[in-house]
């Protein structure tokens, strides 16, 4: 995990589109790996291109659905041309951030490290499984219920 961010927050599935459900679909593609903890990989969860065409160890409809509707509190700043600045925290969807539209895929290497940043997060600590992982998808926070 290159970039640091807060709190992980989550808005309620609703229907998707036909985009989304693109992006899902690709993203559900992806192969996961549960590996060593390391620095890089704080829970020792991977994400790798499926090379192999593999069915077994996808991410999956399920959690890919979340990780689109998911968002990251990150600290930002702004400077004005006077040298002033000005920082906050804002909820940042950073899966959709990192679409590049005239990549000829969706899901980019960019996106790729995006997921592995979401899914390292501390609320996915002690995930093992996919069945783990989408155990603790129940308990993110809403995030049009942050503030009350």
């Amino acid at each position: 995990m290159e970039e640091h961010y807060g709190e992980l927050y989550c808005l309620p599935n609703y229907y998707n589109g036909e985009w989304n459900d693109n992006l899902i679909h690709e993203m559900s593609e992806l192969k996961i790996i549960f590996e060593e903890i390391t620095d890089k990989l704080p829970n020792g969860i991977n994400i790798k291109i499926n090379n192999e065409q593999s069915n077994t160890d996808l991410l999956g409809n399920v959690i890919s659905s979340f990780l689109i509707r998911s968002y990251l509190i990150k600290y930002l700043a702004k400077y004005g041309t006077d040298g002033a600045s000005i920082s906050y925290l804002s909820p940042v969807n950073i899966i959709l951030d990192s679409i590049d539209r005239k990549y000829p895929n969706l899901v980019s290497e960019k996106t790729i490290q995006n997921i592995i940043s979401i899914l390292n997060h501390p609320h996915f600590e002690n995930s093992y499984s996919i069945y783990d992982l989408q155990c603790k998808l129940l308990s993110v926070k809403n995030l049009n219920s942050r503030f009350i």
